[in-house]
């Protein structure tokens, strides 16, 4: 092994992964990647003088994707989530602002997943028309269902984190275990409703004085900041 200058064109074995790039393209956009220290005018690095190739000892299955990169900005397309975790972490060790890139996209991806889940609940209940009155197990999170009428309707472990649901009507439901935490609930109705380990955390204050709980079944329900007048 010998130190030599890097010349424009640069043959890259990553762990056993080779590649053929420029140092122009290693260099560019990233102002303080380990990458541009390495590859940089007056840096000499270790380079093979028989095979030719710079070796980095690094797992390179996604050195690709950072080569990519540099090239055009544009982050890559996986259809599993864990591939864009194995990246960052390329990332990170390459001190890439490609993390950043990889950070906004996932947190895009997480807000349009709740987004279509809200739209397929919302389709959903609006099909069903409140008709069919077993809802076991869904999460119906942040939707509004003002003045909606689940009466009589099976609520077990129901998810209501954040709904309207003022005026709504829980009357004879049975809600066990299901969850209101942070939900409006003016002037909503639970009379004969069975809230066994309801939870009621951090329902705003003063919201249930006005809901009517007449005969409800609160045992071992959780009414932690609820205002019960």
């Amino acid at each position: 092994m010998e130190d030599l200058i890097i010349s424009s064109i640069v043959h890259l074995n990553i762990g056993g992964n080779k590649c053929c790039t420029t140092v122009g393209t290693l260099t560019r956009h990233e102002p303080s990647s380990m990458l541009l220290v390495m590859f940089g005018e007056r840096h000499v690095v270790h380079q093979d003088p028989e095979k030719g190739y710079v070796f980095t000892d690094w797992d390179g299955t996604h050195f690709r994707h950072i080569v990519n990169w540099l090239r055009d900005g544009v982050l890559p397309s996986f259809d599993d989530d864990s591939k864009y975790s194995e990246l960052l972490r390329e990332a990170d060790y390459y001190q890439l602002l490609l993390r950043d890139g990889i950070h906004a996209f996932l947190d895009k991806r997480k807000e349009d997943d709740l987004h279509t889940e809200k739209l397929d609940a919302e389709l959903m209940l609006e099909k069903l028309g409140f008709k069919v009155l077993t809802f076991s197990g869904l999460n119906l999170s942040r939707l509004n269902f003002t003045n909606a009428d689940f009466s009589y309707a099976c609520l077990t472990n129901v998810r209501f984190l954040g709904c309207d649901l003022r005026g709504a009507f829980f009357n004879y439901v049975g809600a066990e275990g299901a969850v209101f935490e942070n939900a409006s609930l003016q002037n909503s109705s639970f009379i004969g409703a069975n809230l066994l380990n309801a939870l009621f955390v951090d329902v705003p204050t003063l919201i249930l004085q006005t809901a009517s709980m007449v005969s409800a079944q609160l045992a071992d329900a959780n009414l932690r900041d609820a205002f019960l007048v």
